[in-house]
C-alpha cells in the first residue's frame, strides 16, 4: 500500500490535534513559569492551585536570598551545617530550612522548602515526623492560605496546605505539641522537572487552644508565599479565541490548521479526478 492511502489517515490525525489545541488553553500546559501547588505529591485532589513559580527556585544559592526580614518577622539560621547535610543525604537541589520570630509573640514559624528532582528524595511530612516519635494525626480539612502583601508584590487567589497535628508522648503524658502546614509545588507534566515541598510549623500549648499559634503561623505562611510565587486571578481563554483576537494573523494561523489537514483527507479524491481528466 502506497503513502498515499495513508494520507487521509494522516490528515485526520493532524486534524484532530488542530482541533484539541484550538479548543485549550496553551499557557497552563507548555508556559515554563507556570506550575501547581497540591496538597498531594502523587495524585490530584481536585484542589490544585495554578501559580508563577518565582526564578529563586532555580539553584540553592538564589534560595538562599529568600528575605530574612517578612513582614515584622525576623529569620535566623540555626545551624547551616545540620541544614547542609541534610541536603545532601536527601539528594536535594535546593533546601532551606530556616526559623522565623515575630516581636512580642512565641513560639517561632519552622519554615523549610525542600527541591528534587526524584520523589524519593521527599519524606513525606507525615512519614517524616512518626520517624521522629511523634504521633500524628492527619486533618481532613485542607488549610487555605491567602497570600498577602509582599513588599511591592501582591498577590491574589487561595493556596490549599495540608495540615498536622503532632503529639510527642512521654511515660504516657504529652511533652509537646506541634502543628505543620504543607503543600507541594510542581511543574506541569511538559515542562516541569522539579518537585518542591513547602512546610510551615510551629509549637502548641501542650494543654490549650491551638488556635492562636495557628492564626500566626498562617499570617507568616501569607507573607511568605509571594517571594515563592504568584497567584493570579486567571481566566481561561482557548487558542482558538487568542489567535482570533490577534486579527489577520491569528485568522491566518486558523485556516492553516484546517486547511492542511483538510487537503490532505481529500488528496485521493482530488488525484482521482484528475486521473479520469487525464484519460
Amino acid at each position: 500500500m502506497s503513502l498515499r492511502s495513508y494520507l487521509p489517515i494522516i490528515g485526520l490525525f493532524l486534524l484532530v490535534i488542530s482541533v484539541v489545541l484550538l479548543c485549550s488553553d496553551p499557557e497552563p500546559v507548555f508556559s515554563r513559569g507556570v506550575s501547581f501547588v497540591s496538597t498531594e505529591l502523587g495524585w490530584k485532589t481536585g484542589e490544585e492551585t495554578l501559580v508563577w513559580a518565582k526564578s529563586g527556585f532555580k539553584s540553592n544559592e538564589r534560595m538562599m536570598d529568600f528575605p530574612r526580614r517578612v513582614g515584622t518577622w525576623e529569620g535566623y539560621d540555626s545551624n547551616p551545617e545540620a541544614a547542609a547535610d541534610l541536603r545532601e543525604t536527601l539528594g536535594a537541589s535546593v533546601f532551606l530550612m530556616r526559623t522565623y520570630r515575630k516581636p512580642g509573640l512565641s513560639p517561632p514559624v519552622f519554615f523549610l522548602i525542600v527541591q528534587a528532582r526524584e520523589s524519593s528524595a521527599f519524606h513525606p511530612p507525615p512519614v517524616c515526623y512518626k520517624g521522629l516519635g511523634y504521633r500524628v494525626e492527619e486533618d481532613k480539612d485542607t488549610v487555605r492560605i491567602s497570600p498577602g502583601q509582599a513588599g511591592d508584590v501582591h498577590v491574589g487567589g487561595v493556596v490549599p496546605m495540608k495540615k498536622l497535628w503532632l503529639t510527642r508522648i512521654t511515660d504516657g503524658e504529652v511533652t509537646e505539641r506541634q502543628i505543620a502546614i504543607y503543600c507541594y509545588l510542581k511543574g506541569n507534566q511538559f515542562t516541569g522537572d522539579t518537585m518542591n515541598l513547602i512546610r510551615f510549623s510551629t509549637l502548641a500549648p501542650v494543654d490549650g487552644p491551638p488556635d492562636g499559634v495557628l492564626r500566626h503561623m498562617k499570617e507568616f505562611a501569607g507573607l511568605a508565599l509571594p517571594h515563592l510565587f504568584e497567584v493570579r486571578d486567571y481566566q481561561t481563554e482557548i487558542l482558538f479565541t487568542r489567535l482570533a483576537g490577534e486579527g489577520t494573523g491569528g485568522w491566518l494561523m486558523i485556516a492553516v490548521a484546517f486547511a492542511f489537514p483538510g487537503a490532505l483527507i481529500t488528496a485521493p479524491y482530488w488525484k482521482g479526478k484528475a486521473s479520469k481528466r487525464d484519460e
